[in-house]
Formats: C-alpha cells, structure tokens, sequence
C-alpha cells in the first residue's frame, strides 16, 4: 500500500484527534520549522493553529507530511510558486500548505492506484464454501431440467454438461459431440458471414477433430470475428443440444 493511502485511511482526521495527538502534532511542526519564539507566544498560537486546522479533512501524517514537503519545496501555491516557509507558526501559511497538498492528493497517481486497489479488496466477495457451491449447482441442474422439460430446450444447457459427464448414460449422448458440434459450426460462420464477403463456402468446414485453424484465422483477419466467439458459441450450442436430447430420455 502506498504510503500516502496509509496517511489517509489510517488515522482520524485531525478534528476528531485526541487532544494528546493534537499536542504532538503542534510540537512536531514547531520543530520541523525551527520555530524559536518565547514560549508564552507559541502557547497563544498554537491554540489558534489548531483550531485553524479543524476545518480540514486531513490526518495528522498528511498534515506533517503536507510541512515536510512545502520544506523541501515539494508543494506549490496555486499560482505555481514555492511556498514561503518561516520558522515560525502561521495559519497563514499552513494554509497554503494544506490546499497544496490537497491538490497534490487530487494528481498523484500512487494515491489512485492504491484507492483503486484498496476498493477492489473491501468489494470483494467471501470465498463460497463447497457446501454453497455444491448447492448452487444442484439448484443449476434442476434448472436445466425445468427449462427442458417445459420448453424443450435450453439454451443453458452446457453450463451442467460436465456435470452429465460423469454419469455413464450420458456417455452415450455425447458420443454425437463431433457431428453435433460441426452443425453449430457451419451455422454460426453462415450467421456471421451475412452482410458480409464470403471467403470461403460451407464445404470447407472441417469436422471439430480436424484442424479448423486456417478457417478461424481467416475469420478472425478478414471479418474480424472475435476468437472467443469462434471458439465459445458453436461449443456452448452443441453441448446444450445434447444435455437437451439426454434430459428427453430421462
């Protein structure tokens, strides 16, 4: 995690501090300014300092930070200027640090990426437990069944077909798979070549054991047919029908 997400999300903002960090916070920048002045003076503004900084939605590191780098001349004013830093405590310039800094926060690139990243983890959803998945598939194949069952088809049929792989009844449906698949085939490159140049006839399609290579390339280069349909919509097709014509004799 990037060091500036970490100034932001791990501390409170400087408002809701507790008034020991706060004291720190006054004494921190005080000696990173080299402030010198008598200390009934720094007591005065100090208190007038920190009130100054309630308005903030910044954390104490982000504030600090803010200082070291206006220091270092790492922050600039909104006309583009080195921030004049005297040693001494001025709301003033705090000021001028504080909105550079948030302007900073707005274009850093690290603080993006590590918000980004950051969301991805809190959005993510808890791993299922096998109890959860094997339910859901259970719930998934009775699906299939219904869908079959009433429409005759279904056009989700594939996603259980793995599942139907392992009953040896199914077997014997899916030893048309070749047959079945090249049919999906020559219909889905008939569907897509509408509107379009034929580059080559149905007869050159090969059967799914043979090599198809060359046909998906010249979709893919001339027609501009995406791989993953070529390879997906014919295969998803062909294992739905057989699922459909299994669940037919069940």
């Amino acid at each position: 995690m990037p060091q500036i997400l970490k100034r932001e999300i791990s501390w409170e903002f400087i408002k809701n501090e507790t008034p020991e960090i706060k004291e720190k916070l006054v004494n921190d920048i005080l000696t990173l300014f080299q402030v010198r002045e008598r200390q009934d003076e720094k007591d005065k503004m100090k208190e007038v300092w920190l009130i100054f900084l309630m308005d903030y939605r910044l954390t104490v590191p982000e504030i600090f930070q803010a200082h070291k780098m206006a220091l270092k001349r790492e922050l600039l004013d909104d006309k583009g200027q080195e921030i004049e830093c005297l040693p001494m405590l001025s709301t003033n310039t705090t000021g001028k640090i504080l909105k550079a800094y948030e302007r900073f926060k707005l274009t850093d690139k690290q603080l993006e990426i590590g918000r980004e990243k950051l969301a991805e983890i809190m959005n993510a959803k808890p791993e299922k437990t096998d109890e959860e998945k094997a339910a859901e598939k259970l719930q998934q194949i009775e699906n299939v069944k219904k869908c079959v069952k009433e429409f005759g088809v279904c056009e989700y049929g594939f996603l259980v077909y793995e599942d139907f792989m392992k009953n040896e009844d199914f077997k014997f449906f899916s030893k048309d798979f070749p047959a079945i698949y090249d049919r999906h085939f020559k219909k889905f490159i008939a569907k897509i070549q509408s509107g379009n140049i034929s580059i080559f006839s149905i007869k050159e399609i090969p059967m799914k054991e043979k090599n198809h290579q060359d046909i998906m390339n010249r979709l893919i280069k001339k027609i501009g047919v995406k791989k993953h349909e070529l390879e997906g919509i014919p295969l998803q097709n062909a294992k739905s029908e057989i699922v459909e014509n299994y669940l037919k004799q069940c």
